[in-house]
């Protein structure tokens, strides 16, 4: 369903072939999102054979053709619906780090925890910093600003997961 969003919000915009929303997803979206590309052939297929999409085969030159993809009006709608779905769509987020809390006790020293966690705080710090360098880029680009609020949105969330660590890393340090 995310990669289903993705490829119709592009082709909202204007028109696009196969490669070049590929390329779009590679270097704008994936660093925002966890969205493979295994699928993006079959997913363009799917959305053409449900009317969401028409496809029509485009040749320059000597250029090898090309599927150019157009957003119908039915597929706005389910773009729509999709949106709207998400943005609503609320769950409880499982983070690893749940899991190894539950078996935390299993590692074999006070040590390596103090070591892990230590680490984990320095990872997180790092990403907090991709996502403000990020945002400032974006900024910098003239993005729009929904798009400025999504590494926002990320180092936000980061923050609060090293203020967690960081309150793990005082209970390890006071045994």
């Amino acid at each position: 369903m995310k990669l289903e969003v993705i490829l119709l919000g592009l082709l909202k915009e204007s028109p696009k072939h196969g490669y070049e929303l590929k390329k779009i997803i590679e270097e704008e979206i994936k660093p925002l999102t966890n969205v493979t590309l295994t699928s993006l052939y079959y997913t363009l297929d799917k959305l053409t054979k449900k009317g969401y999409l028409n496809c029509e085969i485009e040749r320059e030159g000597n250029r090898p053709e090309r599927r150019v993809y157009t957003l119908t009006p039915k597929g706005e709608i389910f773009l729509n619906k999709l949106l709207i779905r998400n943005f609503l769509y609320l769950e409880r987020p499982f983070f690893n780090l749940d899991l190894v809390l539950y078996f935390l006790d299993r590692l074999p020293s006070q040590k390596q925890i103090k070591k892990l966690i230590k680490k984990r705080i320095e990872r997180l710090k790092e990403i907090a910093v991709w996502a403000e360098e990020t945002k400032q880029r974006l900024l910098i680009n003239k993005q729009s600003e929904q798009k400025v609020l999504i590494p926002e949105h990320l180092k936000e969330l980061i923050e609060v997961e090293i203020r967690f660590t960081k309150k793990l890393q005082e209970h390890f340090i006071s045994k």
